[in-house]
Order: structure tokens, then C-alpha cells, then sequence
């Protein structure tokens, strides 16, 4: 892993390239860590990596829409009264034959 557009970033790491089979009904979905790194629920702690996953292949059929609907919810319910750790960016995009 390496950030980019940080003071500390490396400029010359060189990352490697993949080349990934587009195939219908793929999503792809790009996050900062704000939403991971959320302290909540019961027991105060982050939301986590597993559990982002999990949440994302379980509602990846949704539409759009759908999906930011649920999403929101579940980060707003997990965050409650807590303060916001982080700042929080999702995009999410897939292909589908119509």
C-alpha cells in the first residue's frame, strides 16, 4: 500500500499495474478510511475493513441508489453519538448489460 498526494508520499514508488476482466454485473467501489476507521456500536470500536466487505457484497446487487441509502444508514447507526474520526468518501461504479 502507498498513499498518494500526501506531504510524505513517495513520488517515485512505482506502483504496479492489473488489468481486470470486465464482465457484466461487476462493481468496483473506492473508499477513504473514514468509513472503516468510524469508532461506534456497542463496544466503541472502528467499523472495519471485514466488515465493509462484507456489508458491500451483501448489498453489491442493489442499485446505486439503493446502495447509498444503506450504506448511509449503517454508517450513521455504527457512528451514533460518536464524533466523526474522519472524512468519509465513497464512489462506487459498475457495469451492467442493459
Amino acid at each position: 500500500r502507498q498513499s498518494i498526494g500526501y506531504k510524505r508520499s513517495d513520488p517515485n514508488f512505482d506502483f504496479t499495474d492489473y488489468t481486470i476482466e470486465i464482465e457484466n454485473g461487476i462493481s468496483f467501489y473506492m473508499y477513504s478510511d473514514g468509513f472503516k476507521d468510524q469508532i461506534g456500536g456497542t463496544k466503541r470500536r472502528s467499523f472495519g475493513t471485514r466488515r465493509l466487505k462484507d456489508f458491500l457484497a451483501e448489498i453489491s446487487t442493489l442499485p446505486f441508489e439503493m446502495q447509498k441509502m444503506k450504506l448511509t444508514e449503517i454508517f450513521d447507526a455504527y457512528q451514533g453519538e460518536n464524533d466523526r474520526q474522519d472524512d468519509v468518501t465513497f464512489i462506487g461504479f459498475g457495469f451492467r448489460e442493459f
